[in-house]
């Protein structure tokens, strides 16, 4: 009878280990934002990207300014408590990214990201006809 219940148990294991889980570990990783505008034209704009989170681990909202061309920084990087290599988030974390631009007609987008690994936020170019921009997350 113990042979029974011992062989039952040993076939549920896994079925038990396995329930609510994908199996897979979200890795740690930092958060990255690229500004591809153009360097502007317009006097008036900078094409600089504002871009604010609210850090868990400080208690308040961190901003950084990512200048255009192909400007790139991680999330936290100016901020002493970081470093210049920026806040690393556990894996899993979903962190929302305010970022406004400043160009002609200021565009504004919350973008929610989920850390798996390093991620970027790419801004690719205005759509200045619906005053926003278009970005890519990868």
């Amino acid at each position: 009878m113990r042979f029974i219940y011992l062989t039952m148990a040993c076939l549920a294991l896994p079925v038990v280990l396995s329930c609510g889980s994908t199996g897979r570990i979200m890795e740690d990783g930092r958060i990255y934002v690229e500004n591809d505008l153009p360097a502007p034209t317009d006097p008036r704009t900078t094409n600089e990207a504002v871009v604010t989170y609210f850090d868990e681990d400080l208690s308040r909202e961190v901003t950084m300014i990512v200048p255009p061309e192909g400007g790139r920084k991680a999330l936290g990087s100016e901020c002493p408590e970081y470093g210049s290599e920026g806040k690393l988030f556990k894996g899993g974390t979903e962190v929302t990214v305010h970022i406004r631009t400043k160009t002609t007609g200021e565009a504004e987008e919350d973008i929610v990201v989920t850390v798996d690994g390093n991620r970027t936020i790419r801004i690719v170019r205005m759509a200045y006809q619906s005053g926003s921009f278009e970005y890519e997350v990868r």
